[in-house]
């Protein structure tokens, strides 16, 4: 009886194994699977494709990566309306976190096994420049029971923040985004003339900068210049 109970003790000790060990190469693989996402979302941004309809991302100020196990649509909002509070300012966050609350909820109630995901990216003003929120949201679910029973999905977001050259953007596409976030940092409907002041103000303040980098490069060539000369002279002595 106790080399019968040995043999019972070992065969699941060796199931038990085998299922750990099953268990740690698929936490490998999808390790490995989220790093290629992560990598191929990251070269799709500093690489795009040529479409004339897409805005281009311009110089990235700001990213966040994270990835989670067991995400719940609860989870999951909190964490990612936190990464919005540090991403963002205050005056365009409330707006912005409806939007993103949806694009969670969808994710994370699609129960289909595998792999899904949401990439999706919005124009914005912020701090007087146009930028542009570049998002990623991907999870994938293992079933009803998961590699193990403690774990049945991993859900990984990737927020990449840029900053865009205005001369790149379509103008109506411009308009549009100054009046919606004027509109969003105002108790009434924006009117034409207020649009036209702050692009006006925009304008100027693009000029005063471009002044800014004419001088230096006025003072640049002024120095080669002299320099050129005080060298002719002592070639000449």
């Amino acid at each position: 009886m106790g080399k019968a109970l040995s043999v019972a003790r070992s065969t699941i000790e060796n199931e038990k194994r085998e299922e750990m060990e099953k268990s740690l190469r698929m936490l490998d693989f999808m390790e490995t699977m989220l790093k290629s996402k992560m990598e191929s979302f990251t070269n799709s941004l500093k690489h795009p494709s040529d479409d004339t309809h897409q805005v281009l991302l311009g110089t990235i100020v700001d990213q966040v990566t994270e990835y989670t196990l067991n995400a719940t649509e609860t989870s999951a909002s909190e964490v990612v309306n936190r990464v919005i509070d540090h991403f963002l300012s205050k005056d365009i966050i409330s707006g912005f976190k409806e939007v993103i609350t949806y694009a969670v909820h969808a994710i994370l109630n699609n129960e289909t096994i595998g792999e899904s995901y949401r990439q999706e990216y919005y124009l914005l003003i912020e701090h007087n420049a146009l930028v542009r929120i570049d998002i990623l949201f991907y999870k994938y679910e293992f079933g009803s029971n998961g590699i193990t029973d403690q774990l049945q999905n991993i859900f990984c977001y990737m927020f990449y923040k840029s900053v865009i050259p205005t001369k790149k953007v379509d103008h109506n596409l411009l308009i549009y985004t100054i009046s919606k976030y004027i509109n969003n940092t105002s108790e009434h409907q924006p009117h034409n003339e207020t649009i036209k002041k702050y692009i006006k103000e925009w304008k100027d303040f693009r000029k005063d900068l471009e002044a800014d980098d004419n001088d230096k490069e006025d003072t640049k060539s002024d120095n080669n210049n002299k320099q050129d000369t005080k060298s002719i002279d002592s070639k000449s002595n």
